[in-house]
C-alpha cells in the first residue's frame, strides 16, 4: 500500500506540462495499438511494421521522460511530436477529413494529430519552465477548462464519424441487397414473347 501511495505521490509531483507531455505521447501509443488491433483484425498486416515504429518513437521519450524528467528527455518527446505532426498523422488526418465515414481511420488520425501538437507544445512550455526554475504542479483554471473543451470536440466528432460510418455501411449493404434482388428477378422473369415472322 505505501509503494502504491508512493508511486501515486512521484506522479502528482511531476509538472503539469511534463505530465501533459507525457499523456500525449502515451495517447499516441494507445491510439496506434488500437488502429493495429482493428487492421489485423480484418487480415491487413501491411501497416504493422509502421504501427511499431509509431509505438516506439511515441513510448520511448514517454517512459524517458517520466524516468528522467530531464530537458533532453522533453527534447526527444518534442521531436517525436512533430514527427507524428508533420510526417505521420497530420497528412493522414488531411486525406481522411474528406472521409469522415471511415470510423478508425479518421477518428484515429484526429486524435493521434490532436495529441501530437499537445506533445510539442507541453514540451516546449515544460523546457521553458524548468530552465526559469518556474514549473507547476497544478493545472490553472483556464488550462483545465482548455483541455475538457478540446476532449469534448474530439468525442463529439468521433460520435459523428460513427454515426456516418453506421449509416454508409448500412446503405452499402441496402444497395447490396438490391442488385441481389434485381440479379434474381433477371434469372427467374419467363423470356419476352417474340414477334413470328412470316
Amino acid at each position: 500500500m505505501s509503494e502504491e501511495h508512493t508511486e501515486q505521490s512521484q506522479i502528482v509531483a511531476i509538472p503539469f506540462y511534463t505530465r501533459l507531455a507525457i499523456g500525449g505521447l502515451l495517447t499516441i501509443a494507445v491510439t496506434v495499438v488500437v488502429l493495429a488491433i482493428a487492421q489485423l483484425s480484418s487480415g491487413d498486416t501491411s501497416g504493422l511494421i509502421f504501427f511499431i515504429i509509431v509505438l516506439v518513437i511515441a513510448g520511448i521519450p514517454a517512459v524517458l521522460i517520466y524516468r528522467l524528467g530531464a530537458t533532453w528527455s522533453l527534447v526527444l518527446g518534442a521531436i517525436a511530436g512533430l514527427l507524428g505532426l508533420l510526417l505521420s498523422f497530420g497528412p493522414f488526418l488531411a486525406e481522411t477529413i474528406t472521409h469522415i465515414n471511415s470510423f478508425f481511420d479518421f477518428t484515429g488520425a484526429l486524435v493521434a494529430t490532436v495529441a501530437s501538437v499537445l506533445v510539442v507544445v507541453a514540451s516546449i512550455v515544460a523546457i521553458v519552465q524548468g530552465c526559469r526554475g518556474e514549473p507547476r504542479v497544478e493545472a490553472t483554471a483556464t488550462e483545465t477548462r482548455t483541455l475538457w473543451r478540446v476532449a469534448a470536440v474530439l468525442a463529439v466528432l468521433a460520435v459523428v464519424s460513427a454515426g456516418v460510418t453506421i449509416g454508409a455501411r448500412n446503405t452499402a449493404e441496402d444497395v447490396e441487397r438490391i442488385g441481389a434482388f434485381e440479379m434474381v428477378m433477371k434469372k427467374t422473369s419467363p423470356p419476352s414473347p417474340t414477334r413470328l415472322s412470316g
